[in-house]
């Protein structure tokens, strides 16, 4: 396996080689971001919504304990689903709102073995946190962007069996290093 430092070169090596885009998609991958903005700086980067479907699930499971995690899950759900900018709009305001729905019970804490405090609903939280940046850095809705949307239709995923932008290029695509 290559280093952190390793695969970072790899990356920009390997998008070097590539005409610039105007929009990438992918999984969330550690560095591509990074590589990206120094790689291919005007490209627009979408974040795959099947992944971010995937990490909400992991983090909430397809059978939440509690109340949060089912609104939670039925959210990450409703992303797959979203096909024009308001219904995105809509999507972020009902996120919101489950903010500050469960503001006082994500704020929970459990005391551990060890007697340290710790957030009671991590797996939550941490699911939160995700949304939140993904909104923040403007990388969940990007395929909704009006640029994208008169001249063609930006996939808003990677992912093969839903049909996304890197299914078919790697058939015809050989890249050697």
């Amino acid at each position: 396996a290559l280093s952190s430092a390793a695969s970072d070169v790899y990356k920009r090596q390997l998008m070097k080689r590539i005409a610039e885009p105007r929009m990438v998609v992918s999984d969330g991958g550690t560095g591509f971001a990074k590589a990206l903005k120094k790689v291919w700086p005007i490209a627009k980067h979408q974040r795959c919504i099947f992944h971010v479907f995937c990490q909400i699930k992991r983090y909430t499971t397809s059978k939440p304990n509690t109340l949060a995690g089912v609104e939670l899950y039925c959210l990450a759900k409703d992303l797959l689903k979203i096909k024009e900018k308001q219904e995105a709009e809509k999507w972020v305001t009902r996120f919101t709102e489950w903010i500050k729905k469960y503001q006082e019970f994500l704020s929970e804490m459990t005391v551990d073995e060890h007697g340290n405090k710790r957030p009671t609903h991590e797996r939550l939280l941490k699911a939160e946190r995700s949304l939140l940046k993904l909104i923040k850095e403007n990388t969940l809705f990007t395929y909704l962007d009006k640029e994208f949307i008169n001249d063609f239709i930006a996939p808003s995923t990677n992912n093969r069996i839903e049909g996304g932008i890197n299914s078919r290029p790697v058939s015809y695509t050989h890249l050697t290093l």
